[in-house]
């Protein structure tokens, strides 16, 4: 409520300034044509009509100073509400990068907690499919790590094993040992 507020006072001088500069540019007009009434009187009695005429004309000369003034105030006023405008469209535009930025870091959580949501939806769905002997599902995840710890083990047992196997595949690869040699020890 209280922006509205503000943009009603701002709108309220604005007319009330260029109210003020009317005026202002009307009483200087008015003052003008007092004055050519008030102090350009002919001195000579003998002057024709048309000379009165084209005095009296030239007094209309001052509505074009008029309309000169009031144009001129109205580019003033013009010039003073861009630059009101520009000012609230800056701030505007200041409010709506904080309210994308907020916006962003909530799409961005939004985007993680999804993806995660996601990820687990997937496990579950997979470990629910998982079958092993006697278990299914997140029983046969429990047979697996069983199986898995018992390798490890049973790994340990035969690790020189390993090591000769690997010194004779080494020994292939180079070219010093051919696979029936392999197979024979």
């Amino acid at each position: 409520m209280g922006k509205n507020q503000g943009k009603q006072r701002a709108g309220l001088s604005d007319w009330i300034g260029f109210l003020t500069i009317l005026v202002v540019v009307s009483a200087v007009w008015c003052a003008g044509w007092y004055f050519i009434d008030a102090y350009v009187v002919s001195a000579d009695k003998n002057v024709s009509n048309e000379s009165l005429r084209g005095a009296f004309g030239d007094k209309f000369g001052a509505v074009n100073a008029l309309f000169s003034g009031l144009a001129f105030a109205g580019v003033i006023f013009a010039v003073l509400l861009q630059r009101r405008e520009l000012a609230m469209q800056r701030e505007e535009l200041q409010n709506n990068a904080a309210r994308f930025d907020d916006q962003n870091v909530v799409l961005e959580q939004q985007r993680f907690e999804n993806t995660f949501f996601k990820l687990l939806e997937l496990h579950n769905d997979i470990t629910s499919k998982l079958y092993a002997p006697g278990a299914e599902g997140h029983g046969a995840l429990k047979v697996f790590l069983r199986f898995s710890v018992i390798a490890k083990r049973i790994s340990l047992y035969f690790a020189p094993f390993r090591k000769l196997i690997g010194m004779k595949l080494e020994r292939f690869r180079m070219g010093r040992l051919s696979m029936k040699q392999i197979i024979r020890s």
